[in-house]
């Protein structure tokens, strides 16, 4: 599992550092290639901070599953790389649990947001995680953009350490 977010990680970075953000990860965007690499087959949600946001000009509302969204980008705010880091979050979780901390039932995205206020505890689901694994996990899904990771790699050093301790 390390390795596979190690390649998420990276990739996420590398997007970061050319300032685009991806907007929409999730796992029907992720494939392996024959040498086990990892690929993102979907780029559609993707903005540069270096052009006019499409999404944002064209005024439309959330683009995307709601499901793995983050929470600002339920709100129309994008832009930022800390979306992209909520969405690890929950792929984390997903990987570390086998499912995701709410409903997959259709919602109003006023209760999307409500739902990703309240997120619970991946041992809610899973017996015997880690405590420094469930820490990455749930700071990764902050719903408080603030208190979320502000940059991948930190979220990559903390999920390598607490991965040491399996």
């Amino acid at each position: 599992m390390l390795t596979l977010f190690s390649q998420l990680c990276d990739l996420t970075a590398s997007l970061h550092a050319t300032g685009i953000v991806h907007h929409d990860l999730r796992p029907q965007i992720l494939m392996l290639d024959e040498e086990e690499r990892m690929k993102l087959i979907d780029m559609g949600l993707t903005a540069s901070d270096q052009q006019e946001d499409p999404i944002i000009a064209a005024g439309l509302g959330p683009q995307g599953d709601l499901l793995y969204m983050a929470p600002e980008l339920i709100q129309g705010k994008r832009g930022d790389p800390r979306s992209d880091i909520y969405g690890i979050g929950l792929l984390l979780y997903f990987a570390a649990t086998g499912t995701l901390p709410f409903s997959r039932e259709k919602q109003s995205p006023q209760k999307w947001l409500q739902q990703k206020e309240q997120i619970n505890s991946p041992a809610n689901y899973r017996a015997g995680i880690p405590v420094a694994l469930e820490r990455v996990i749930l700071k990764a899904i902050a719903s408080d953009i603030k208190t979320r990771y502000q940059w991948v790699e930190d979220l990559w050093e903390d999920l390598d350490r607490a991965g040491k301790q399996l």
